[in-house]
C-alpha cells in the first residue's frame, strides 16, 4: 500500500539510505585491532583510573591486587603543564582466563620461532596528561608487587610489551605467595 512505501521511505531516510541506490544486507564488521567477539566484551578487564600528583611518590593499588609505586618528580611532563595539575593513570590487571580471553592482547611471542605465553599475569599502566600521552623520565623504574594468584617452583620470564617491537624478554623470576618486589634491597621490576 502508499503508506506502507511511504513509512518505508521515511525510515530508509532516516538511516540514511539514499533513494535509487541499490539495498545491501547490513554486515557486522570484525575489528582486526580488536579480536574479541562482540559478546564478550562486556567481560573485558576492568580500566581503574588513579589521579597521580607528579611532585610526589604515588602508590597505585588495583582491585585485583596489584601495587605501583612511582617515584616523585619520575614523569616527564609536556610544557603545558601547570603546577599543581594532576596526571591521569590507567591500570589494567589482566590475572585470570576470562581477562586473558578478553583483553585483546596479543599472547604470541618470538624466540625466534613462534610461542604463546603461560602467563602469572600482566597489567598496563598508561599515564595521560589531558589525554596526551606521558612516560617515564629515563632511568627512572617503577617498584611493582603483583598478587601471588599462582604458585610454582618454576621460574618464569618477565616481559614488557613494546608497541612497535612487540613483546621483549626482561629477565626470569621465581613466582612465589610473597610479593614480586619486596620493601628490601630487591631492585623494582619495571
Amino acid at each position: 500500500s502508499q503508506e506502507a512505501e511511504d513509512t518505508t521511505k521515511k525510515i530508509e531516510k532516516k538511516w540514511g539510505f539514499e533513494e535509487g541506490l541499490p539495498k545491501t544486507p547490513i554486515k557486522k564488521e570484525v575489528s582486526l585491532e580488536n579480536p574479541v567477539p562482540l559478546f564478550l566484551t562486556q567481560f573485558q578487564p576492568v580500566k581503574q583510573e588513579f589521579p597521580i600528583n607528579p611532585t610526589m611518590e604515588n602508590v597505585i593499588r588495583g582491585k585485583a591486587g596489584t601495587k605501583i609505586t612511582i617515584p616523585a618528580n619520575s614523569i616527564s611532563l609536556p610544557s603545558g603543564y601547570k603546577r599543581g595539575d594532576i596526571l591521569t593513570f590507567e591500570l589494567i590487571e589482566i590475572y585470570n582466563d576470562l581477562d586473558f580471553i578478553t583483553s585483546s592482547i596479543s599472547l604470541f611471542y618470538y624466540d625466534p620461532n613462534p610461542n604463546i605465553f603461560e602467563s602469572g599475569g600482566m597489567f598496563r599502566l598508561t599515564a595521560t596528561y589531558y589525554d596526551k600521552p606521558l612516560n617515564l623520565k629515563r632511568g627512572v623504574n617503577l617498584k611493582v608487587e603483583m598478587p601471588g594468584i599462582i604458585s610454582t617452583d618454576r621460574k618464569m620470564k618477565m616481559y614488557k610489551f613494546d608497541e612497535r617491537e612487540g613483546w621483549k624478554d626482561k629477565g626470569s623470576m621465581s613466582i612465589s605467595q610473597k610479593p614480586i618486589a619486596s620493601e628490601g634491597n630487591d631492585s623494582p621490576s619495571e
